[in-house]
């Protein structure tokens, strides 16, 4: 018999130890009392930090207590939730998403200890959120240019005559359609986790030069420059992911100064980075947008009507920091807007 128990145990152990699922033991006061290592590993402890502490320790430090009295209400609950999600945060300051299941340890009919199994599922839940978004943005957004196609289609039917200014509007709304049903993958991919970089060789200056061509077809009112140093900047990114950003941010710097003027944009090292700007002399962008520029979906009261989903930014910023670098901007109302890119260099990268 005591042989049998001996082996059960440590089957149960060999079964603890290589699950790839979180698990932890906690006492009725949420006092950790085992976890194995997939729950390390999820929130970013060692196993000495979290045995003997509360289990709340991976919660932000507002949080603990109400996750203390919710865990309390869950062990004294005779019908617990099946399951349940929360917000995690670990020591490096990222936050997780994670969905746990809940099952107890019961010894002369009272529950002595809870055990825990949480997945993580912070992917999912990006996935279901850009979903989510992605049909209330779709009812709105992409509902006007569609009543204009009608309304343009519908126009010529009576007509029955072919109508210049019909065709025009037709192409400009499907145009529109298009660029932001392509956001809108975008989305999808970098949120998603689908976003994969070719990274080769590439020199920011040329890069630059060929983003300004494109652009200089967009415009005929601005003057787009172009400052860089005689030597190339060459770091290993990825090429059309970057001119993708530089797209974004020269098509915004000539949408948002529709009187013209010049456009600068400059490639510039140091200190280890590769940075690339674009400034433009437009009106500006008020301070309190500033720090929403880069959020998802954002779209500030200053921009047009027609400014697209408020993806290209935040897709930018995805983008950069995929690469592992920063993207900022500064305004002042009045004075035009400068939009930066900082990319990590290798050494000697910059010389």
């Amino acid at each position: 018999m005591e042989m049998a128990l001996r082996e059960s145990e440590e089957r149960f152990r060999a079964v603890w130890e290589a699950t790839s699922e979180a698990m932890a033991l906690s006492d009725p006061a949420g006092i950790v009392l085992a976890v194995n290592p997939a729950y390390c590993t999820l929130y970013g402890r060692d196993a000495q930090a979290l045995v003997g502490h509360s289990f709340a320790i991976i919660f932000p430090e507002p949080a603990r207590a109400e996750a203390v009295e919710e865990y309390k209400a869950v062990f004294a609950n005779p019908e617990p939730p099946r399951s349940f999600e929360a917000r995690v945060l670990r020591p490096d300051g990222t936050e997780r998403v994670v969905e746990a299941r809940a099952d107890f340890v019961v010894r002369d009919g009272a529950r002595v200890a809870m055990i825990s199994a949480i997945r993580d599922i912070t992917v999912r839940t990006r996935l279901e959120r850009a979903q989510q978004d992605f049909i209330a943005m779709a009812s709105h957004d992409l509902l006007t240019p569609v009543t204009v196609l009608r309304a343009r289609a519908q126009l010529m039917q009576r007509r029955q005559s072919y109508d210049q200014e019909a065709i025009a509007s037709i192409l400009e709304q499907t145009t529109r359609m298009e660029r932001m049903i392509a956001d809108l993958r975008e989305l999808v991919q970098v949120e998603g986790g689908q976003l994969a970089l070719r990274v080769a060789p590439v020199d920011l200056g040329q890069l630059a030069e060929e983003a300004i061509a494109r652009a200089r077809v967009q415009t005929t009112v601005h003057s787009l420059r172009l400052e860089a140093p005689e030597n190339p900047i060459v770091g290993r990114w990825d090429q059309d992911r970057l001119g993708q950003v530089l797209d974004n941010l020269l098509g915004n710097a000539v949408k948002y100064s529709p009187e013209g003027g010049d456009i600068f944009v400059q490639v510039a090292a140091a200190a280890g980075e590769a940075r690339l700007s674009v400034a433009d002399q437009g009106p500006g962008i008020p301070a309190a947008v500033v720090p929403h520029l880069f959020e998802r979906f954002y779209r500030g009261a200053h921009v047009a009507h027609d400014a697209g989903l408020g993806l290209g930014l935040y897709i930018s910023r995805m983008l950069v920091e995929a690469h592992g670098g920063r993207i900022w901007a500064a305004s002042e109302p009045g004075a035009g807007s400068t939009f930066t890119v900082a990319l990590p260099l290798e050494r000697g990268a910059d010389r």
